[in-house]
């Protein structure tokens, strides 16, 4: 697969000016194929829960990961939308070692409307609650509202993902409502648990959970709530 071979520079593709983005605990920086799919492949292989709640995914090989995911139409062929791979930062001052920890992106990005989601969350077990994923999230959150001046961060998930409707409550987001019948997700796929009626096709349909952080909440202590959690230490 020419991008996880390549050596030519990889174009993200992104509507907004990108950068890497850390702090002490983790370090972002724009998902290249060629230097990061594989460790991901390696890291998550084991662990297909990770895809429950999205429409791709499990996968069987990095090339696989890369066709149908990376390379396909969620990512590569989307101006609108970026992924980062996540790095843990050690906790020991005397090292500065990293761990791929996970990736994330920006998802439906609008300059005209001044707005983003935050989506594709997927952090290794190993790295499951701890800080990494609230710092990951956070530093996007921090990038948008900052550099960015962005008026509006969304966040949405199936509503079958309680997990994922948890965190982006504590990190900040409201809700604000569900799109029913949202998306349709291949069979097999985690959805809303209702039948479909008779001559609609095949799958599962999916509630789309809705929630959001917008510039006013931001200035109004959305922004320092989520640097409370993002400082937390347990």
């Amino acid at each position: 697969m020419v991008l996880l071979e390549q050596e030519i520079p990889y174009d993200q593709n992104f509507v907004f000016p990108l950068q890497d983005l850390a702090n002490e605990r983790v370090r972002l920086t724009p998902f290249v194929p060629a230097k990061h799919a594989a460790a991901f492949f390696d890291a998550t292989v084991a662990h297909p829960e990770l895809y429950a709640h999205n429409a791709f995914g499990p996968y069987a090989s990095a090339t696989q990961l890369v066709d149908d995911f990376l390379e396909g139409p969620n990512v590569c062929a989307i101006r609108t939308t970026v992924l980062f791979a996540v790095f843990a930062k050690s906790s020991s001052p005397t090292s500065d070692t990293e761990q791929l920890a996970g990736l994330l992106g920006y998802l439906n990005a609008s300059p005209e409307h001044r707005a983003v989601e935050i989506g594709f969350i997927m952090t290794v077990p190993a790295f499951q609650r701890t800080h990494v994923t609230s710092n990951a999230v956070g530093l996007l959150m921090q990038y948008a509202f900052g550099p960015l001046a962005l008026y509006r961060v969304q966040w949405q998930c199936s509503t079958a993902n309680a997990a994922s409707v948890n965190a982006a409550k504590r990190l900040g987001f409201q809700w604000e409502g569900v799109k029913r019948w949202d998306r349709v997700y291949p069979t097999g796929k985690l959805g809303n648990g209702l039948t479909v009626g008779e001559g609609r096709g095949e799958g599962v349909g999916r509630d789309t959970a809705v929630l959001s952080v917008c510039w006013d909440d931001w200035d109004n202590g959305a922004r320092g709530k989520l640097q409370a959690v993002m400082d937390r230490t347990k």
